[in-house]
């Protein structure tokens, strides 16, 4: 972008021989592209071809390879069977149906699975560190409904994964450009897991095209020495759905990337995270009381390492001790991918709770591109933790050598526990179109600061981000109500219009749930009208699923620049010195 196209038709000021431009926006980031392909619907119950019973003791890989594109293989609930199976291809355009004899005793469809369900489902084990259920490339048209998948107790060392979709024929797995990529699964309805001692590095390998993983609970997914994760995609295109699970793991409760994926086209894509419970058990965490003893690698709750058109929404995420909630590092892990890339990555209508930080952006050996954050309700956020320095008590950090472009943070709530400050940490970069509006942050004893930004003003802003729309924000001084001492939180060297400051969340009529009482002065203060922080009724509706469809098929357009004049201080509340 050329300088007098950056300038054109915005009032200039120059101050101490500084060319500054006072409350005007240089350029709002675009808004990321939704998932263009989605999943296949949900088969009828009816498959329209055989039902096959499978008793205690019969033969179930027999049974598999027997069945045909519409049959219904139906296991005994609460029995057993050891092995590690596998899905092979059939050639037809059906599913084939495995599911157990007492469906009846679960939840019906839609509704999440959990533990207390386990002794009417059949139970499929590995007994070695294969998984229980495998499908290798050309297999398709598979549904897995309501089934314990686990290990065989006789077994004790590593298990790589439980379920394993997608491995090509070239070594480690990597795919040819003749291999058929393993597509059309759905894992419904079931219960995933390890046990409180055993290394299981995932839960499922999702190297897929078309793949389903709903209503299910997977869990006891961790590793001392590797890190583990309930569900792993890094060398299939998708599109791939993740609905309404619970999902426990020790390091990236959710990765994609993380391995190279084997040509441009698998690079996972087309991805839907919606309303999931994704969690660290605190027992997991050496400082807590219920710690049980384990010494699990700890990563982020979600990280992006290679992906493309991304929506997460309606999910609650809780207790990351270590890493922030979210984390888009971008990179070609192994040397063999320069096609890697995040972007297009939709962050919507979540609920953070109790981490040491929100979002990660960096961009290592692969660019970050597109990234929208809005309307996350962040509280617990702790620099008390004793995870990485560098992530702690931070809203947002952006770093990395590749470039980072079209970030945009907008109408998000967050609020410390503890002597955590707000912190933007923009360093080791240079940002292109950054947006940052409509937030809400809370601080305590730290104070607000804008580290990498090393003077913490303008001029030193613009050398990061010359290109940003960066205004109408709220700080809030949250000092008192986390128990440390207020501290000042006027931000007089950031040029910023409207920029509201608050002695304390009283005057800015901010609750401890994040929503604003009823004359608050941030209410209706946006550009268009709407209050600022998070809109509750879409966040609460995308938590429900009640407007989780409607709200994936709009994607918000870009606010329009503020250029609008400072309120009257009566508007604004008290500051502090």
């Amino acid at each position: 972008m050329t300088m007098s196209r950056l300038l054109r038709g915005i009032p200039l000021t120059f101050l101490a021989g500084v060319l500054l431009v006072p409350g005007t926006v240089v350029a709002a980031a675009n808004p990321p592209a939704p998932p263009s392909k989605m999943v296949s619907p949900l088969p009828p119950d009816a498959g329209g071809g055989r039902t096959i019973p499978v008793r205690a003791g019969d033969n179930l890989q027999a049974k598999i390879d027997d069945a045909k594109p519409g049959d219904t293989l139906v296991l005994d609930g609460g029995a057993t069977w050891t092995g590690n199976f596998v899905l092979p291809p059939k050639s037809g355009a059906g599913w084939i149906t495995i599911r157990g004899s007492q469906e009846s005793q679960l939840p019906k469809a839609g509704q999440r699975i959990s533990p207390s369900a386990a002794p009417s489902m059949p139970k499929i084990l590995t007994p070695n560190g294969t998984g229980a259920i495998n499908a290798s490339d050309g297999t398709q048209g598979w549904r897995l409904v309501g089934l314990d998948v686990s290990v065989a107790p006789t077994w004790q060392s590593t298990v790589y994964q439980l379920l394993a979709f997608g491995s090509g024929s070239a070594d480690w797995g990597k795919r040819r450009p003749t291999d058929v990529v393993t597509s059309r699964i759905i894992i419904e309805r079931c219960y995933i897991h390890g046990s409180p001692t055993q290394k299981v590095r995932r839960g499922i390998l999702a190297n897929a095209r078309d793949m389903r993983i709903s209503d299910s609970w997977i869990d006891e997914i961790h590793d001392s020495g590797f890190d583990s994760q309930a569900i792993l995609g890094y060398d299939g295109s998708g599109p791939l759905l993740i609905e309404n699970n619970e999902l426990q793991a020790s390091s990236e409760n959710i990765m994609f990337g993380g391995s190279d994926s084997s040509r441009p086209d698998l690079v996972p894509a087309d991805i839907v995270i919606r309303r999931n419970h994704i969690m660290k058990p605190f027992r997991w965490f050496p400082s807590h009381p219920t710690y049980d003893g384990s010494h699990w690698v700890i990563k982020p709750l979600i990280e992006l390492k290679s992906a493309q058109r991304v929506l997460i929404e309606g999910n609650t995420l809780e207790n990351s001790w270590s890493w922030p909630a979210f984390v888009a590092d971008a990179f070609n892990q192994d040397g063999t991918a320069p096609w890697s890339v995040v972007e297009d990555v939709m962050i919507r209508y979540n609920v953070v709770k109790e981490v040491t930080g929100v979002f990660q952006a960096w961009a290592g050996s692969a660019p970050v591109r597109r990234v929208a954050i809005l309307h996350n309700n962040a509280t617990g956020v702790r620099t008390g933790y004793p995870g990485n320095a560098y992530v702690k008590g931070k809203q947002l950090r952006l770093t990395g050598g590749a470039p980072i472009e079209d970030v945009w943070v907008e109408h998000n709530t967050t609020q410390p526990a503890d002597s955590g400050p707000f912190t933007l940490d923009l360093s080791k970069g240079t940002f292109r179109r950054f947006t940052y509006r409509y937030n809400i942050v809370g601080f305590g004893n730290g104070g607000p600061t804008v580290e990498g930004v090393w003077s913490g003003d303008d001029a030193s802003l613009d050398s990061v981000a010359p290109e940003r729309d960066f205004a109408l924000n709220a700080l809030v001084s949250l000092g008192n109500a986390v128990g440390t001492s207020r501290v000042a939180n006027s931000p007089s060297v950031w040029r910023q219009p409207q920029w509201l400051s608050f002695g304390d969340a009283a005057s800015a009529g901010l609750n401890p749930d994040g929503t604003l009482s009823t004359n608050s002065p941030l209410k209706r203060r946006a550009k268009d009208g709407s209050d600022l922080g998070v809109d509750f009724e879409r966040l609460n509706a995308a938590l429900s699923g009640s407007g989780a469809a409607a709200a994936a098929a709009a994607q918000p357009a870009p606010s329009a620049p503020v250029t609008d004049a400072p309120p009257p201080a009566s508007a604004v509340g008290p500051k502090t010195k």
